[in-house]
């Protein structure tokens, strides 16, 4: 657990030799987040803390109080290093004061920020399966693989991050509407279940995309209106990857101050074509760019934004936030 002092300093207490020092580095990760124990994850992070000078916090901390350590730590000038998933990724970037900096390694299942930020691919499964499913062996290659990270956020440069603003006010990264959170729905039933990152998420496609038929939309970008129907998923994002490397918007940029939409077609996908083309960059569908979208649909459609199940509304609404936090790597 962090102490905090005066600016740019964290007192705590060393893995190794339980001694206080200061650092401008701090590792957070919640306790009960991913299938690693502590122990494990105090394991897997050795070289990190070794190479940043950095500790760990966050065990035993509640969502808010866990937001609150990293909003403080970063406040005073420091650089909190998130071990942790997507959608605790993208919450904690929108609690932060505008112009804070954070840096990310990747320990969640679906790890779309690792591939934005273009960190190596070491292993043949996707970096999610490892820390969903410990296993021994693997966990001295983990902990090696995120000592690399830690040197390239060490001496990397600070890039500005974009953020869209949800007229909930919930600021995102990605936010999409259609066969995504239906899929995610299903998704948490097959991961209950005991399928692995991969399996779940294959299975789940399959159920919804059997007998999903696409919904209609009314786009506005900026003030210019497209209708589309039969549309498989509508994406409003910041980044050009989902989870597990899956790139379905490749034109989006983390900081050229625009919003990207993305409208897939369902004629354009199947339980398989929408995994596969997504690796490459998915191809088929529209792309447009503006400052201000808004989706409009016939019925109450299902909301989900950076990963987590948002809201149910006939009207969703999407502003962007220039250069609101500093991504070090």
């Amino acid at each position: 657990m962090a102490i905090y002092k005066a600016a740019g300093e964290v007192e705590r207490t060393d893995l190794k030799d339980r001694t206080l020092v200061s650092s401008m580095y701090e590792v957070f990760t919640h306790e009960h987040a991913g299938r690693l124990t502590w122990r494990q994850k105090e394991y897997v992070l050795e070289d990190v803390c070794r190479e940043l000078g950095a500790g760990i916090s966050g065990r035993g901390l509640g969502k808010e109080r866990f937001l609150q350590e990293i909003a403080a730590f970063a406040a005073e000038g420091n650089v909190p290093v998130l071990f942790t998933g997507d959608t605790t990724f993208g919450e904690v970037a929108s609690s932060l004061k505008r112009g804070s900096t954070l840096s990310y390694l990747p320990g969640g299942t679906g790890c779309f920020m690792g591939f934005v930020i273009g960190y190596p691919r070491p292993y043949a499964k996707h970096i999610g399966d490892l820390f969903s499913v410990p296993d021994a062996l693997t966990l001295p290659s983990v902990r090696s693989y995120l000592g690399r990270i830690a040197r390239s956020i060490k001496s990397g440069a600070e890039h500005p991050l974009d953020l869209l603003l949800h007229d909930s006010g919930r600021k995102l990264l990605m936010a999409s509407i259609g066969v995504d959170p239906r899929v995610l729905v299903a998704r948490a039933a097959y991961v209950q279940q005991g399928y692995g990152v991969g399996t779940s998420y294959g299975l789940a496609v399959r159920d919804i995309m059997r007998d999903f038929r696409g919904i209609d939309v009314m786009i506005d970008v900026d003030g210019k209106r497209f209708e589309r129907s039969h549309v498989a998923t509508v994406l409003v994002t910041k980044v050009p990857y989902y989870g597990l490397g899956l790139r379905m918007a490749p034109h989006a940029r983390i900081d050229d101050g625009l919003l990207h939409v993305r409208i897939i077609p369902r004629s354009a996908v199947d339980d398989v074509s929408i995994i596969l083309s997504s690796v490459r960059g998915v191809q088929a569908g529209e792309h447009l760019s503006g400052k201000a979208v808004s989706i409009a649909t016939p019925v109450p459609e299902l909301l989900q934004g950076d990963g987590d199940l948002l809201s149910e509304k006939l009207i969703n609404g999407f502003s962007v936030l220039p250069a609101q936090v500093n991504l070090k790597y």
